[in-house]
């Protein structure tokens, strides 16, 4: 097909005759005669001629004549040819082609080009030559103009057959796609939330369904509003799902929320189950979501509020949110491994309650990565922090590391040792004795503490929640009063570790949990 192309374009060229392009020349002549220049629309000024130089094209002369007088001026190349082919005897007539080329022409140069006429090719030239030898850029010029012509049309022919084939390709792949998705949709409508939420691979949904789940969920009540936007619950095949949306400022912790749970391995029973993320146009906006399995009992905080809890249920919850923190803090190293991760953000809102009163931890958007290999933090692109009234008194004082990845893990231990006193402040021991729910320092600062009263009071005055003299009467709830002490030492080096306090509570519990996996 090309080759039929460009034989078509060499039969056009051949046939409108196209000729190398040739750049006229004015040359700038040397005259020694007032009142004859040579060209009757010329004048001599100042010994150059001058005129009207877009009439014609113009040449240097110097004629030799009989009394050995030397006539200079303008001319044009045909007259200069006839000259030379009519010469008069004892005259000598030259013309040239650059500017004042005749003006170093004297009687013996004259006489020397009469002599050796045949002979000379040097810059002082015959009119017929002017006329008839291209320079080698005017040569250069006629090869490269017809073969730059030639590329481009041949290069607009080949685009014109690369996009046709593109359109061909594309509109199979999405045949093929259209096919593949509903076969996925079909296949998926056989299966519960907990088939697609229990694997380990932390992937949720395939891609393309992702893609499409929110033109399939129907939205109902809003469950929860945060900073990022709101929690809804919805129904995607006949089952309720929790769908977050946020708002479109807040893009980069929608996209890096859904990257950390597209994490290899992440899926684990005490991390919240990610079905998909989506974003759907709705008109006015584009919403983000992310969906995500759904817990009627809420959050720890909502729970909490309205429950109290027995001593079995306390340790349940604990040793179900330490095995999730554990999880996330543990580095799995192969092909299909894991990065070790800290939450950032530990705090009761951000822990899920499950029908049977274990716990599994939400919002990852916070979340730093760290890898052995290269020892490098990930950090998302936020200038955001955790929520003020849990963070470490490191943070809280600015002597944070915040290239140590170890320090996140410490940090992280303090913010679920807040949590923990929250369940044990509604922990019923039977005493008849039971603390309304409260957040930590509720008594030190108010509902909404800025970051400068949080520091003064657990750094400049070294508080930390308070312990109810009944918690020391009862031997479970004193050994937790010892190890939430140890989750809230100044010197985060010294905070025990997330599987060293899971360990701890799978002790303590034996004799009481009779439902809680030893492992």
């Amino acid at each position: 097909m090309y080759t039929k192309v460009v034989l078509g374009i060499l039969i056009v060229f051949a046939y409108v005759g196209i000729k190398p392009f040739a750049f006229e020349k004015m040359a700038q002549c040397y005259c020694n005669n007032v009142d004859f220049t040579g060209l009757p629309h010329r004048k001599c000024v100042n010994n150059i001629c001058v005129g009207d130089e877009t009439l014609e094209e113009t040449v240097c002369y110097a004629s030799l004549e009989k009394d050995y007088s030397i006539e200079k001026g303008c001319t044009t190349p045909s007259l200069c040819y006839k000259e030379k082919q009519t010469p008069v005897h004892d005259r000598v007539f030259e013309c040239c082609e650059t500017n004042l080329c005749n003006f170093n022409l004297t009687e013996e140069t004259m006489k020397y080009f009469k002599m050796y006429e045949k002979d000379t090719q040097s810059t002082v030239l015959t009119a017929k030559q002017i006329e008839s030898k291209p320079s080698t850029t005017q040569v250069a010029i006629s090869i490269a103009i017809p073969l730059s012509t030639l590329f481009i049309i041949c290069s607009i022919i080949a685009l014109y057959v690369h996009k046709v084939r593109k359109k061909r390709a594309i509109r199979l792949i999405q045949g093929k796609t259209r096919q593949r998705l509903l076969q996925e949709e079909m296949d998926l409508n056989e299966l519960s939330l907990v088939d697609i939420t229990s694997s380990g691979s932390g992937a949720g949904l395939p891609l393309l369904v992702q893609r499409t789940i929110a033109r399939q969920i129907i939205l109902h009540e809003c469950i929860g509003r945060g900073g990022f936007g709101d929690v809804y619950r919805g129904t995607w095949n006949e089952q309720d799902v929790a769908v977050k949306i946020f708002s479109t400022n807040e893009e980069a912790s929608w996209f890096r929320e859904y990257q950390i749970y597209q994490t290899t391995m992440l899926r684990h029973e005490n991390i919240l189950g990610f079905i998909a993320a989506d974003s759907k146009d709705t008109g006015a906006c584009t919403q983000l979501w992310l969906v995500s399995e759904f817990h009627k009992l809420g959050s720890l905080f909502d729970f909490l509020h309205t429950n109290t809890v027995s001593l079995e249920e306390l340790f349940i919850m604990a040793i179900s949110i330490v095995n999730g923190l554990a999880h996330l803090h543990t580095e799995v190293i192969g092909t299909q491994g894991k990065p070790a991760m800290a939450h950032r953000d530990m705090k009761s809102k951000n822990i899920l309650v499950k029908n049977n009163k274990t716990c599994c931890i939400a919002d990852l958007g916070l979340s730093v990565l760290h890898t052995s290999f290269n020892d490098k933090v990930d950090m998302p692109n936020t200038s955001k922090i955790g929520t003020v009234r849990y963070q470490p008194p490191e943070i809280l004082c600015g002597s944070f590391n915040v290239q140590n990845f170890e320090s996140y893990r410490q940090a992280d231990i303090y913010s679920l040792g807040l949590c923990f006193w929250e369940i044990c402040r509604r922990t019923d021991i039977g005493t008849g004795k039971i603390h309304s729910y409260e957040l930590p320092y509720f008594d030190a600062v108010n509902s909404d503490p800025t970051f400068e009263e949080m520091n003064d009071v657990v750094c400049r005055q070294n508080k930390r929640p308070l312990f109810d003299e009944s918690w020391h009467q009862d031997e479970k709830l004193k050994a937790m009063v010892k190890l939430l002490s140890e989750c809230w030492y100044n010197d985060s080096a010294a905070r025990l570790s997330a599987l060293r306090i899971k360990k701890t509570l799978l002790t303590l519990s034996k004799d009481i949990c009779t439902n809680i996996k030893q492992k």
